[in-house]
């Protein structure tokens, strides 16, 4: 399957499936909306902007930027991104894949502060080629921030205490049906992102979940906003148990 028909099926699947999924996108997306404003960047880059738009949150949040560019390779998401992107002039939505795309991005619009990279490297066959097509993007003083579901998660050790697989790197069902090719602990998050030239400028997890999508979703009757943002300091005070990881790096110099 060519990468264009790939990701269409992908879109179509991640969407049919977006019930606990929100949650997660949530989580990833309130650990960049700190950074940003922690960091302040002014030029953003981002790989993707999936079903729910990070920049939204940026403009409700009050996040001063000048320019944000998103290089999406689905025409699903990119026909429910249209609307907002055209109705902000600071923000470009660029369709293609991020790795074809980047490096003629950069060269039009000059260097990035941060280049996001969320919830990516898990589902792609390169996942270093993209990392390298960040790092060119990102400027002298720039950031990647790159986010992956963690195989050490506590709900994926419990499947593994549990018998359901051998080893938590095992790919489960979820993993299959969207087509994942990878389940990332922070040792190989580390390495692929080190061998694309980047060094590691700070690491950890966010939102420990101790079941599966799946099994999640049958208790959101009963987890509350408070017990939710609960699980997610506690990803953040115990990363090697959280559902996923982050690094943020910077280019070699």
């Amino acid at each position: 399957m060519n990468k264009r028909n790939r990701i269409s099926a992908y879109a179509e699947t991640y969407l049919q499936d977006y019930e606990f999924e929100s949650v997660m996108v949530d989580s990833r997306q309130r650990l960049i909306l700190e950074l940003m404003a922690n960091k302040q960047p002014m030029k953003i880059l981002e790989a993707g902007c999936g079903a729910d738009l990070l920049c939204s949150k940026a403009i409700r949040d009050s996040l001063n930027f000048d320019r944000w560019i998103t290089i999406e390779p689905s025409k699903n998401f990119l026909d429910k991104a249209q609307s907002t992107y055209q109705s902000d002039e600071r923000l470009v939505l660029e369709e293609g894949f991020f790795e074809d795309q980047a490096d003629a991005v950069s060269i039009k619009y000059g260097p990035f502060d941060l280049v996001i990279v969320s919830g990516l490297l898990n589902e792609v066959d390169g996942p270093v080629e993209i990392l390298n097509a960040a790092r060119n993007a990102a400027g002298p003083e720039g950031m990647v921030h790159v986010n992956v579901p963690n195989a050490y998660s506590l709900h994926r050790q419990l499947a593994r205490a549990m018998g359901l697989i051998a080893d938590e790197h095992e790919m489960g069902d979820r993993n299959i049906k969207l087509q994942q090719n990878r389940n990332y602990d922070a040792a190989s998050l580390r390495r692929d992102v080190e061998s694309a030239g980047l060094m590691v400028e700070d690491e950890g997890g966010y939102l420990l979940k101790p079941f599966a999508h799946a099994q999640m979703e049958g208790l959101q009757d009963l987890i509350t906003a408070e017990m939710l943002d609960g699980l997610w300091r506690l990803g953040r005070e115990q990363p090697a148990l959280a559902s996923e990881i982050y690094i943020n790096a910077s280019p070699k110099r």
